[in-house]
């Protein structure tokens, strides 16, 4: 904020923020920005992306999942690279109007609720540990796989089971070539 304009940055929030939510985050003494994304602000910063995802509370995967769920796929460089494309360039004061807008909604629920910097900190710290819960459930459902292809190629071996990295190749009871391949999605099985 250092090197901005604050004036410019100023008009985008009153242009972009709901109604009475800048004068409530002033009556405690917070910048506007804190909570509501401004073009001026991402446009410098755009890795800042991120902290206006997590203080909403959405995930990586879900904010920036295909145009099915919100349409901010193309925005992804901003928080990965901390780059505007030109291709989205045009395209971050419609961003900001939908973080605004979202912003304005989760204001509304913290009614009541005494706001500092130090709380939207941590609201947005509240989104990593599902992300750190994910990895941990991959890590799981790894582990479950290879536990599973163990299992099974031990029950098959007498069957002249070749392996191959996650390829089972084996002949079945009626002398036909099974291959079942395992993942940590979908395990399959061909004859």
């Amino acid at each position: 904020m250092k090197t901005l304009d604050i004036a410019d940055v100023d008009r985008e929030l009153n242009a972009l923020a709901p109604e009475g939510a800048l004068s409530r985050l002033a009556g405690a003494g917070l910048r506007g920005e804190l909570m509501f994304a401004a073009p001026t602000v991402l446009t410098a910063a755009p890795q800042l992306l991120a902290y206006y995802r997590l203080l909403l509370g959405f995930s990586q995967k879900d904010f920036y999942s295909g145009p099915a769920k919100y349409g901010a796929g193309p925005f992804r460089a901003f928080e990965n690279a901390g780059q505007i494309s030109p291709k989205v360039a045009s395209r971050t004061t419609e961003l900001c109007e939908a973080l605004c807008f979202s912003a304005g909604e989760l204001l509304a629920g913290l009614d009541g609720q005494q706001l500092t910097a130090a709380f939207l900190a941590d609201l947005s710290l509240l989104t990593l540990g599902p992300l750190f819960r994910g990895g941990a459930n991959n890590a799981v459902g790894f582990g479950g796989v290879k536990d599973v292809r163990a299992i099974i190629v031990s029950i098959v071996q007498n069957a002249g089971a070749i392996t191959a990295g996650n390829l089972l190749t084996l002949k079945n009871a009626a002398g036909r070539k099974v291959l079942v391949e395992f993942g940590a999605v979908v395990s399959r099985v061909v004859v």
